[in-house]
C-alpha cells in the first residue's frame, strides 16, 4: 500500500502496522463490517440507478431482495471466517507481513 493512501484507508492501515500475530476480534469485525457495508451501498446505488422498481417492478424487487440476501450471506460468512478461522487481520498479516523493519529477526 503506498503511503499516500494510508489516510484514506484507516482500518486497513491499522491492521497493517498495528497487528501482531495475536487475534484482534474487534478489528476483524470492523474490517469485515466496513467492507460489507461499503459493498452493499455500492450495489444498492447500482440497483437504484439501473433497475428501479418504478420502471422494472418485478426485477427491481428481485434485485433488492437478492442484494439483501447476499449481504446477509456475506455477514454470516465474515462471522464464520472471523470466529472459526484466522480472521481478517490474521489473513492480512499472512498475506502481507509488513515492512522489513517490522519483521522479527530469526
Amino acid at each position: 500500500m503506498p503511503h499516500t493512501s494510508i489516510p484514506t484507508h484507516p482500518p486497513s492501515s491499522i491492521s497493517t502496522f498495528a497487528v501482531s500475530s495475536n487475534a484482534h476480534p474487534i478489528l476483524d469485525a470492523v474490517l469485515a463490517g466496513s467492507l460489507i457495508v461499503h459493498t452493499h451501498i455500492g450495489f444498492d446505488a447500482c440497483i437504484i440507478d439501473y433497475v428501479h422498481t418504478r420502471k422494472f417492478p418485478i426485477a427491481g424487487k428481485v434485485a433488492n431482495w437478492g442484494l439483501r440476501a447476499a449481504t446477509l450471506g456475506a455477514l454470516w460468512g465474515a462471522y464464520e471466517f472471523n470466529t472459526n478461522d484466522v480472521g481478517a487481520s490474521g489473513a492480512r498479516g499472512a498475506r502481507r507481513p509488513g515492512p522489513p523493519w517490522w519483521r522479527a529477526e530469526d
